[in-house]
């Protein structure tokens, strides 16, 4: 259910957990490589699209101002749009619906930039402290 994947998600520190792993594996690839990163929730995906879009100099979502001659670009995006299952992925294994796969080809060198602290909607951030002994 939506409740246990909350429950879930928080408890494991899974976000957190991603925004620690993009930059490392971005600072990992070699130039002419991509990086694809498959996300089973919006949320997840929500931030991996922000930051492939940081990467490749575009804005980051729609109220982000800053001038394209502002940005810095690392790379590319093949595919402006996530690539989600066929059909017949979906009747062979009915998982995968929720999954989406998106690519950054790295153009050049550099060190990676941080995830964005605006990178979820409305300028919230998820909770990240650990549970309290009373369990919420």
């Amino acid at each position: 259910t939506q409740v246990f994947q909350g429950v879930r998600m928080w408890v494991n520190q899974e976000l957190p957990a991603l925004e620690a792993a993009l930059p490392k594996a971005f600072s990992k690839l070699k130039v002419g490589g991509l990086l694809l990163v498959i996300s089973f929730h919006s949320l997840e995906d929500r931030l991996v699209k922000r930051y492939f879009r940081k990467l490749a100099g575009r804005p980051e979502h729609e109220q982000d101002g800053l001038p394209l001659q502002g940005r810095s670009s690392w790379g590319s995006l093949p595919s402006l749009r996530a690539t989600a299952p066929s059909e017949s992925e979906i009747a062979d294994n009915p998982r995968s619906r929720s999954a989406r796969l998106r690519v950054f080809l790295k153009e050049r060198e550099a060190n990676p930039p941080p995830v964005s602290e605006d990178s979820f909607a409305k300028g919230k951030r998820r909770p990240t402290a650990p549970l309290s002994p009373d369990g919420f």
